[in-house]
């Protein structure tokens, strides 16, 4: 957080109801003169004072400092890094109101992913996600409106009852993890990842894209693609698979230029423009 950041934006954001908070505090550029400066809801105590805080007096005695200042400027300390309970049991002694860590809750296992949905309506006080988050997306796919028949049954089916009550587990997570190996293993030839290259190239040279595809578009298209050769009882990628996966790989990574957008061009017809031009390995 900027020094030089006007009180009045701080005030604004405050009265919308959102708190602030120091990370790493007493690390890097945070000082003790934001304290003062800003109406500092809470302090994030860093980690390289909680992993000797049992056994270094230094440690704790500049944790207990913090949190003394803290409670004493009705702001709230939030410990970060803990991991023992020989350290959450200090943390306590001290009267540190919060803590984070693995204590409180590990990694998730694999296999992990997120899924997310994107409404093309309503997003009144909701913000974009940047590109950069966008590109960690492998795919995005419009679900749409489900057919006659499917929306008929889906009434009878969620007016009898809950159709939850009735799920039942396809797979697990140990046979998910054996179905990425076999996916992983799934040749390549050169000259598909050559074709994977020319794709995103082309997207690069598009004067109607601002963007185009990045490197993580060719390892997700790949991947995906390697998952689509799998599902077809193959163990080696064709280009039928990248160019049946590229629309939902690559058309959220794109950022249409503002005039080709303000002609009604959309990310996805360039990505189908892309897949017409570029030459397809034989």
């Amino acid at each position: 957080m900027p020094a030089t950041l006007p009180k009045h934006v701080l005030d604004e954001l405050a009265a919308m109801g959102l708190h602030l908070a120091i990370d790493d505090f007493g690390t890097g550029y945070s000082s003790l003169s934001y304290l003062k400066k800003f109406a500092i809801d809470v302090v994030k105590l860093d980690r390289t004072f909680i992993e000797g805080l049992v056994t270094d007096p230094v440690d704790a005695e500049i944790a207990s400092a913090v949190i003394r200042l803290s409670a004493a400027l009705d702001i709230s300390t939030v410990a970060e890094g803990v991991e023992t309970e020989s350290q959450r049991q200090m943390l306590v002694q001290l009267g540190c109101p919060l803590i984070q860590g693995y204590l409180m809750a590990r990694p998730l296992a694999a296999p992990f992913f997120v899924i997310a949905t994107q409404n093309p309506i309503e997003q009144d006080g909701t913000f974009p996600l940047p590109e950069a988050q966008l590109d960690r997306f492998a795919m995005r796919v419009a679900i749409g409106y489900p057919t006659l028949a499917d929306e008929a049954r889906m009434l009878s089916e969620q007016t009898s009852g809950s159709p939850l009550e009735s799920l039942v587990p396809v797979t697990n997570g140990r046979e998910v993890l054996a179905l990425v190996a076999e996916a992983q293993a799934i040749f390549v030839e050169e000259s598909v990842n050559r074709y994977v290259v020319a794709l995103l190239r082309h997207t690069r040279a598009d004067s109607r894209l601002y963007l185009g595809g990045s490197p993580r578009a060719g390892i997700s298209l790949v991947r995906v693609a390697k998952a689509r050769a799998l599902a077809h009882g193959r163990d080696y990628l064709a280009p039928d698979d990248v160019k049946s996966i590229a629309e939902a790989v690559l058309s959220h990574r794109l950022i249409v230029a503002p005039e080709a957008r303000a002609a009604g061009t959309t990310s996805v017809d360039l990505v189908r423009d892309a897949l017409d031009k570029t030459p397809v390995p034989v």
